[in-house]
């Protein structure tokens, strides 16, 4: 789950690049056609070209959906993220007097208050005061 983001933002990165180079390839195709107008008009060559940017478009699209599709997974993802985040700082602020008062030794409340605040800190007792050790 802490990697999914990145692994999203990856996808949309790729999608992003191709159908750049999708959009690239229907505008030089289209850029080819109208430079050659004439030639195009002589041999009746208008329907190759619309085959070709067609199928052209039809992968710039496809891109197009796989990065909505990542843009949708991510802001939902990101809401929920910082409300965890909001929900961790209340219940600390609102459960940590009440268990100090409790009883629980200084120790354990800092110790609470260290993991609830940041649940990535793998290090909680080296911050400890060295008088509580």
């Amino acid at each position: 789950m802490l990697f999914a983001p990145h692994l999203i933002g990856k996808v949309q990165g790729r999608a992003f690049r191709n159908k750049n180079e999708c959009q690239g390839r229907r505008m030089a195709s289209l850029n080819e056609m109208l430079q050659s107008a004439r030639f195009t008009k002589y041999y009746g060559l208008e329907d190759h070209y619309d085959k070709q940017m067609a199928r052209y478009r039809q992968d710039e699209l496809r891109a197009l959906l796989r990065m909505k599709v990542c843009l949708g997974t991510i802001w939902p993802a990101a809401a929920v993220v910082s409300m965890f985040a909001a929900l961790a700082v209340l219940l600390t602020y609102l459960l940590l007097p009440v268990a100090c008062q409790a009883g629980v030794t200084r120790q354990l409340c800092w110790l609470l208050l260290v993991y609830c605040t940041s649940p990535l800190h793998s290090g909680a007792t080296d911050s400890l005061p060295a008088t509580w050790s």
